[in-house]
């Protein structure tokens, strides 16, 4: 498993920036309730939670996903905490990580998926339901990798692997592959204790892609989603303490800890999709972040 450390303290971004070096983009915090950002690639990432206009059917037996992943395994953290996913009707074996035989996960036909247009805009909808533990530190997860790749239709559906994946299709769209790449998305299952989570079945989080990164696509193509959680790891930081009396540092875990996140696409305009805040994120909350430890496969 591959180790990425990021040193963005502001000493080492001045450096960086001077030596022409690129730094990975700030993190997308969606830890608390109602933010939206609209990234470099131009996907809008909304926190769905306490977000009025918003409507989707809540319950397991109601809430249609095409993919549910959990970490599993003897470590303390499952998978050392990390989640990855991946929609297919094939069984798949580590390091992916698909709730088991589970009729929620399985193939999607590009036809299937619905348009939705905001701003002048037309997106594809891509929306996650949380479950993860309720307080204890273990409601912070981190989204760490979502590749969308399409495959002509004879390739089937029953590739079981990212490299399977990778060989037969078309990747159309990589969420590292924005400016300075390797991006996270900060989530929080509890919103800091400001909105509680609403249970299973109740979409938390929406991913807006632009329809334009899919061109050319046949209605017969098959769409294979590969999405990994946990791999931010435990994330230090520091604050300054009052009157000047230095700092205190904390670690906050981002590991995955128990519980199924599920994904599903928006078959249609059913959601009252609100108009999105494009925010520049340059430097917000950088400097009171000294490391973050992000491992990815």
């Amino acid at each position: 498993m591959n180790r990425k450390a990021v040193a963005l303290a502001a000493a080492l971004i001045l450096f960086s920036a001077s030596a022409g070096h690129a730094l990975p983009p700030a993190p997308i915090d969606l830890s608390y309730a109602t933010a939206t950002y609209t990234d470099a690639m131009g996907v809008v990432w909304t926190n769905l939670k306490g977000t009025s206009g918003v409507t989707q059917p809540a319950g397991t037996g109601v809430y249609d996903p095409f993919l549910r992943q959990i970490a599993t395994g003897n470590g303390p953290h499952g998978d050392n905490g990390i989640e990855q996913g991946l929609n297919t009707d094939a069984t798949v074996a580590e390091p992916l990580d698909n709730v088991g035989n589970d009729p929620h996960t399985h193939s999607v036909l590009m036809g299937s998926l619905g348009v939705v247009k905001v701003g002048g805009v037309d997106y594809f909808s891509f929306t996650l339901d949380l479950n993860e533990p309720a307080g204890g530190g273990g409601n912070f997860l981190s989204l760490d990798q979502v590749k969308i790749w399409t495959t002509p239709n004879a390739a089937g559906n029953m590739l079981a692997s990212v490299g399977e994946v990778d060989a037969a299709g078309l990747l159309r769209y990589d969420m590292d592959a924005g400016s300075g790449g390797n991006q996270t998305v900060w989530l929080d299952y509890l919103n800091a204790n400001t909105i509680r989570d609403n249970g299973s079945g109740v979409d938390d989080m929406e991913m807006l892609i632009p329809v334009s990164y899919f061109a050319g696509y046949a209605a017969t193509d098959y769409m294979y989603f590969w999405a990994q959680f946990g791999a931010a790891g435990d994330v230090l930081s520091t604050t300054a303490r009052a009157n000047g009396r230095g700092t205190t540092t904390t670690t906050q875990s981002y590991y995955g800890e128990a519980g199924f996140e599920e994904w599903r696409y928006q078959q249609g305009t059913e959601n009252v999709v609100p108009e999105p805040m494009s925010i520049l994120m340059l430097g917000g909350g950088l400097a009171g972040f000294i490391a973050a430890r992000k491992r990815k496969k």
